[in-house]
């Protein structure tokens, strides 16, 4: 049971918003005992089916609202100067202690202090166990040697097994930032100095910790956000911190120990130290892998950015510390940053912490505080099922894989894609999980972006287990334009406990190219919805079909072609927006011939249409009234005012068809006596403004015929 110093209930506890990573292997739930050791098991892939496709496609959109990485006041990483490695305490002076201690956490959301349960007195034995290498199985021949903890070797590979286990601290108390090395103990949970994140002796607690896991030393924290983005492995925020009271209360460096509970389970990704315990003085050889960052003299060294390997063995184990005799040097003794580093052992491929760096005098001597059980036994049985774990079932997306990651929109699918799926805690799920293929406009996945597709996989999870899901290809919809982007998976809220840390952001987005797609404009070929027709003597108009294409942008091109009677002036549109087109300044009475194109915005043309003519008209004036045939409602009647009284096409002057059946008979005779004497306009076959005598010629002259003919009628 949890004691809670402050009176405040011990109560599910809301994390902030995970970022995810990768690892391989299923782990088997285990035991946390003393004398338990971590087995991971055999690295398994599960196949995800696709149960729907990109949604539906007209033009790309740039994600909206994406939501902001977490507010950032951290200096830049590699500026940041060492919490002061404390001068190792002279013999006899190290604080009295009440009792043998015991864990105690605090939460710096909350100001919470918690002490854990008590611990039964230690055995005084020794034991190891614990130790995971990560997905890819690590080596068993990384270090470097010789085993004499002379002059440290800088590591050039930090992105690699073991140094990857290895992290930068950087933490803030109060305005004040500092840095400390430290390494990975479990999946979310580091381990480090007390004086890494408590002053010691009744002090304060770290305000904010933020851990760096084999960090490369390239780039720094300019932007929100920025601090997930840092290789090998982004970064994780420290939430809820742990060390013992012997340091918190009594400041005696012989417990200066602590552990960090994380938001992002990087331990699936880079593996995690095993841990060990002793009273004896071993007599192994160690080794450590830290980042100094206090200034030795030399400039340019201990710059904060490098990681170095030292190795040897113990000359001495003064009180709980186990001591190296070291010599003046940059590279000879324990400096500032290097305080919270992990002093591990190698028991065939497998690697334990048995001390973490506490004092120093920078000169002759360099102490390690000795791990004992009992703090094997608060990590193990109090703080990771409590915290560095929980209970509850929380499925988070890993470590996202593309190939290729140049990709052209409406081309190709991917050829590999996958991730990680993995659960951090204790709980474990039998179920299908769901989850979507998303592309970001950043590397902030979220439910704003463009869906490619949606999959589901069955999956049996055990406690602290992964797998490796191989996902149903995707290809990138046509109308994304070129450009960076990122790809990324987020799991259906319903998933898990904890909807916060669904999709796979920042370090575990995949970051692609897209090229310029290359498919054109539908239809294809072009075609017209109006062929070219004259308007009069001079000009032709046409119509293209309406082409979409899901850039959102069409031009469409008339192509001249020909005028096959040698008419002059035919010319072509160029790009236009419109697809209607008219060519002017042409001849008269001339054949002309046309096709037209579409394009869309990144100019990919479709094949032409077919070549369609039209022949502008003639301006004869058969029946020399001023008005040309081709606009000439009666060709052959001269009638300059071109009244129409009923409006057919056919003028008053030949049109005594009255009842419009085509033919003029007797049966339009009648119409004409009943308007006889009035104004109408229809049967006004000479236009004066009354039907009279002289309206009955024209319907003699065209009796048995049809009326016109007409330049203009259907």
């Amino acid at each position: 049971m949890l004691c809670d110093t402050k009176g405040i209930l011990a109560g599910t506890r809301a994390k902030p918003r995970n970022l995810l990573v990768m690892s391989a292997a299923i782990l088997g739930m285990y035991s946390f005992v003393a004398s338990a050791a971590l087995k991971p098991g055999p690295v398994d892939t599960a196949i995800a089916t696709e149960i729907s496709g990109p949604e539906e496609f007209d033009e790309f959109r740039p994600a909206q609202g994406e939501p902001a990485g977490p507010p950032t006041t951290m200096p830049p990483l590699s500026s940041i100067p060492p919490v002061p490695m404390p001068e190792p305490p002279a013999a006899g002076t190290q604080p009295a202690l009440a009792g043998p201690g015991i864990g105690v956490s605090y939460s710096p959301d909350t100001g919470r202090v918690q002490l854990g349960s008590p611990i039964p007195a230690a055995s005084g034995g020794s034991g190891q166990g614990g130790f995971y290498a990560g997905s890819d199985g690590g080596s068993s021949s990384a270090e470097l040697g010789p085993a004499s903890f002379g002059s440290k070797s800088l590591v050039t590979n930090e992105g690699s097994f073991p140094w990857r286990m290895n992290v930068k601290v950087a933490f803030r108390r109060g305005t004040s930032w500092f840095v400390c090395s430290g390494a990975m103990r479990d999946a979310r949970t580091v381990q480090l100095a007390g004086h890494c994140v408590h002053e010691g002796s009744g002090g304060n607690w770290n305000d904010e910790t933020w851990v760096f896991p084999a960090w490369d030393g390239v780039g720094d924290i300019t932007d929100s956000g920025d601090e997930y983005r840092l290789q090998h492995f982004g970064a994780a925020r420290g939430q809820i911190l742990a060390s013992w009271t012997g340091w918190t209360q009594n400041g005696n460096f012989d417990y200066d120990w602590a552990v960090v509970e994380l938001d992002r389970s990087v331990g699936f990704l880079t593996g995690w130290f095993g841990w060990a315990y002793g009273t004896n003085c071993p007599s192994n050889v160690f080794n450590v892998a830290p980042y100094p960052s206090e200034g030795c003299g030399t400039p340019g060294l201990h710059n904060g950015r490098d990681m170095y390997y030292w190795s040897g063995t113990i000359d001495s184990c003064p009180g709980n510390q186990l001591e190296i005799d070291t010599t003046p040097g940059c590279f000879s003794a324990l400096w500032g940053g290097e305080s919270g580093s992990n002093l591990y052992l190698i028991d065939g491929d497998n690697r334990y912490v048995r001390g973490i760096a506490s004092t120093s005098n920078r000169t002759t001597i360099g102490r390690y505080v000795n791990i004992l059980q009992s703090w094997v036994d608060y990590v193990n049985g109090d703080f990771l099922p409590n915290y560095g774990r929980g209970a509850t079932f929380d499925l988070e997306a890993l470590d996202m894989n593309v190939s290729p990651t140049v990709l052209q929109a409406g081309g190709s699918a991917t050829s590999v894609l996958n991730h990680l799926a993995a659960n951090g805690t204790n709980g474990s799920k039998n179920a299908t999980h769901g989850f979507d293929v998303r592309l970001s406009t950043n590397d902030l996945i979220s439910a704003g972006d463009t869906l490619l597709s949606q999959q589901t996989y069955a999956w049996n999870f055990a406690g602290v287990g992964s797998v490796r899901v191989n996902m149903g290809q995707v290809s990138i919809p046509e109308g994304v334009p070129p450009g960076t982007y990122w790809l990324g998976v987020l799991y259906d809220g319903a998933t898990d406990g904890n909807s916060s840390n669904n999709d796979s952001s920042y370090w575990d987005a995949v970051q692609v190219t897209v090229t310029q797609e290359t498919n054109p404009p539908t239809p294809n070929p072009m075609g017209f919805s109006v062929v070219p027709y004259a308007l009069d003597t001079n000009q032709i108009n046409m119509t293209a079909l309406t082409a979409t294409d899901p850039s959102g942008g069409v031009q469409y091109y008339f192509d001249f072609t020909s005028s096959p009677t040698g008419g002059t002036g035919g010319s072509d549109s160029g790009w236009q927006d419109s697809p209607v087109y008219t060519d002017g300044l042409l001849q008269r009475n001339h054949n002309y011939c046309y096709r037209v194109y579409a394009r869309d915005t990144y100019s990919n043309q479709t094949q032409p249409s077919r070549s369609f003519c039209a022949t502008t008209m003639d301006d004869t004036d058969s029946d020399r009234d001023g008005v040309p045939d081709y606009k000439d409602n009666c060709v052959k009647v001269p009638n300059p005012s071109q009244c129409d009284g009923d409006g057919d096409g056919f003028g008053n002057h030949c049109d005594p068809d009255f009842n419009n059946d085509g033919i003029v008979n007797g049966l339009d005779v009648g119409p004409l006596k009943k308007a006889f004497g009035t104004s109408d306009k229809i049967v006004d076959l000479n236009c004066d403004g009354i039907v009279n005598s002289l309206d009955i010629g024209p319907l003699k002259s065209l009796f048995g015929g049809p009326p016109g003919p007409s330049g203009i009628a259907p």
